[in-house]
């Protein structure tokens, strides 16, 4: 964990721009405040009434409505994982129940996510006009995406185009969110995950401190250790070494040195050539034998590859849609089945990869 921690400081010290980084909270809270009473989002909820209309006059497809969908559902659960969303299934839908509060809602449950052992069911929680839209996209709209689909309860209600098979990212959906809210920064589904702890954690409520993170399917501490943010933990360090020791107001001024951010850039410049140069020595230097199939480099793929995985064991089913769908991993597998191995040793291989990085 402190390897990986300073790894990803490092990587925001060296991008060259804001897409590169992950966005900061203080941006991802003003996209959130902008998005929940946005032109764009009403203006959909008007036109999706009638999906059939929609989808013939309004220039909506499937695709558009299922996404729009999903962004919605990710934004109003906040805090949970984005594979309940993925394995969302019909009969979750009609088995939802009411919450009767200030708005009424919906209660969702998903029992296919990554703490379902540990902590219970995911409570996917939306207000009743989505819950309504939903009901509507099951009904004129989900049938469209794909041919032969599984129409029975157990059928998943969010489906990829043509295939009928499960979403494997929600990819499109933030990228609808970063476009509408003008957000120049790396969108990814944890964004708002990120953003819900943080806020938890730093209420003034001992309750919600406590007992938000348990309803978000993980425990106070990995909320505090995970999903708290170091630019968020750095700022609270300021203010309260600020209160018991005190701050320096008074110190006369000194100008700034020309030339800052150009030497910056320089070094910064010159140490991810080093890195990309050390990186790429390593991956010349390397040696196939006993347990070390992969390059640095390969092994790196393999973990970005299935990057929304929820499980450690890695699915054939997973796999073979990365062979079909990424050019890169398809040419990493194509050069290890060049070397004489049969296709089901080399996937056995990349799983057994991606299970160890899942220990560390």
């Amino acid at each position: 964990l402190p390897e990986r921690k300073a790894r990803l400081a490092e990587q925001a010290q060296l991008a060259e721009n804001s897409d590169e980084v992950q966005v900061p909270m203080e941006e991802m809270e003003r996209a959130c405040k902008f998005y929940r009473d946005c032109p764009y989002r009403l203006s959909m909820y008007e036109q999706l009434k009638d999906m059939d209309h929609a989808m013939k006059f309004c220039n909506l497809t499937a695709v558009n409505i299922r996404n729009f969908l999903m962004l919605e559902i990710l934004f109003e659960v906040g805090g949970q994982r984005p594979e309940c969303i993925k394995n969302m299934t019909i009969e979750n839908l009609m088995n939802a129940d009411t919450l009767s509060t200030n708005v009424e809602k919906r209660v969702i449950y998903i029992s296919e996510h990554k703490t379902a052992t540990t902590h219970g069911l995911a409570n996917l929680i939306i207000p009743l006009p989505l819950f309504n839209l939903l009901l509507q996209y099951n009904v004129n709209v989900r049938a469209k995406l794909a041919a032969d689909l599984d129409d029975s309860f157990e059928g998943l209600l969010f489906v990829s185009k043509d295939t009928g098979e499960k979403i494997q990212r929600l990819d499109q959906c933030c990228k609808l969110f970063a476009k509408v809210t003008k957000m120049e920064y790396n969108i990814i589904p944890k964004s708002f995950r990120y953003l819900v702890a943080d806020l938890g954690q730093r209420s003034d409520d001992p309750k919600i401190r406590e007992k938000l993170p348990t309803h978000m399917n993980h425990s106070q501490s990995t909320a505090q250790l995970h999903y708290v943010k170091e630019a968020e933990k750095r700022k609270e360090h300021s203010e309260m070494l600020t209160e018991v020791w005190g701050e320096s107001k008074n110190l006369p001024e000194v100008a700034a040195v020309e030339g800052f951010e150009e030497n910056r850039a320089k070094i910064n410049a010159a140490k991810k050539a080093k890195l990309e140069e050390s990186a790429q020595k390593k991956d010349e230097n390397f040696v196939a034998g006993g347990r070390k199939i992969f390059s640095p480099t390969e092994r790196t793929l393999i973990i970005n590859t299935f990057v929304d995985v929820p499980q450690s064991n890695l699915k054939q089913a997973d796999y073979d849609k990365a062979v079909e769908e990424s050019e890169e991993f398809r040419q990493m597998v194509d050069s290890h089945r060049d070397q004489g191995k049969p296709a089901s040793k080399v996937f056995q291989q990349v799983a057994n990869s991606f299970r160890a990085s899942r220990r560390k």
